[in-house]
Order: structure tokens, then sequence, then C-alpha cells
């Protein structure tokens, strides 16, 4: 193949750039499998098995890398429209439990149209929203969510202010700031 590498399986015509390498000189991916198209390196498989796409030094198991001004995009997709087609990433670890990221399709009988987070570990099992390396939002097993703490004991437990506007909505438990006062909603009217 072109670059350079020997060691290899050139597929398709002469110059063509397309093949299959294993580098025996020091230097990048030596002793692994480098997969070209066009005489460029696209995917790499080193000899420890980590497998980069975009780069030949991958430094993660799947190491995606894109060199551009814009978006770098990983798809995940599924085209069944039946009513449980979905699209999910799964962690999974020794422990037995799960965490994941799922899409439900717009006819799923019990979640349509609903990107999901889980996290199935047990007791204790919460999912974190970090920012600037610290954690700004929790939702623990319990449902309860924590601004600013990591322990809620309420539905909604924040740390700090908390700003509320003004509404016309009529449910029953909805407070409002008027602009003069703060008010509550107990069903059939406003009480100040």
């Amino acid at each position: 193949p072109g670059n350079g590498l020997v060691n290899g399986i050139r597929l398709g015509g002469a110059g063509t750039g397309e093949g299959i390498a294993s580098p025996r000189t020091p230097g990048a991916n030596q002793f692994g499998l480098d997969f070209q198209t066009g005489s460029q390196v696209r995917m790499s498989i080193t000899g420890s098995g980590m497998v980069g796409i975009g780069t030949s030094a991958p430094a993660w198991i799947l190491d995606l890398v894109q060199n551009q001004n814009g978006g770098t995009r990983l798809r995940l997709a599924n085209n069944d429209s039946g009513a449980s087609a979905a699209r999910s990433i799964l962690l999974d670890g020794p422990g037995g439990g799960a965490a994941g990221i799922t899409a439900f399709s717009g006819t799923h009988p019990s979640d349509p149209d609903t990107f999901q987070f889980s996290m199935n570990q047990g007791a204790g099992s919460k999912i974190a929203f970090v920012t600037d390396g610290g954690q700004a939002m929790m939702i623990n097993g319990a449902g309860k969510v924590g601004i600013g703490t990591t322990s809620p004991v309420e539905k909604l437990d924040v740390n700090g202010g908390v700003r509320v506007g003004n509404t016309a909505g009529a449910n029953a438990g909805t407070i409002r700031w008027n602009g003069l006062n703060f008010e509550g909603f107990d069903g059939s009217s406003w009480l100040a």
C-alpha cells in the first residue's frame, strides 16, 4: 500500500492506495494493522488491541479522531420503525448492573419519543451532571434532584437561589412571581 508501508496486502489496482499493512519499523503502530484508503491510514489496530479511527496511535480501546473545523459525530442508527425500535449505548461492568443512554422510537409502547439516561447499579445509584470538574446537578435512585448538593432530601433540593417568573398556568401547587408578590395556586385561585 501507499505511505511506504510494506508487509501488507494491496487491494484494488496499482496506485489506488487501498490496503492492509503491518508496519515493522519502529514508530506508529509497529506490529499492528493499518487499513488504508486513498494511500492514507484510516483505521489502525495496535498490537495490544486498541482500535483507532483517524489515528494510528489510539490511546483508548476505541479512539475516534477527526481533524476538521466542525463537529465530530458518532452515529448509532436503527432504521426499523417497529414499536420496540431503539438505539442504545450500554455501559456494563462486572457488578451485574448497567448504565446506558437509549433513544426510543415514536411508537414505543411505554416511552414514545424518549431520550433516556439509565443507571441500574442498585441502591445508591445516581446520575450526575458534572461541569468544570465539579458536580452541578444529580438525580439519585429515589428520583430526588439535587442542584448544588450531592444529597437532596426533597424531590427538588437547591443549594442556592431560585428564580421564579410569572405564569398564566393554572395547576394546583404552581408558584410564581407576579412582579410584586410570590403567589401559589391552590387549584382554584392564586394566593399571595
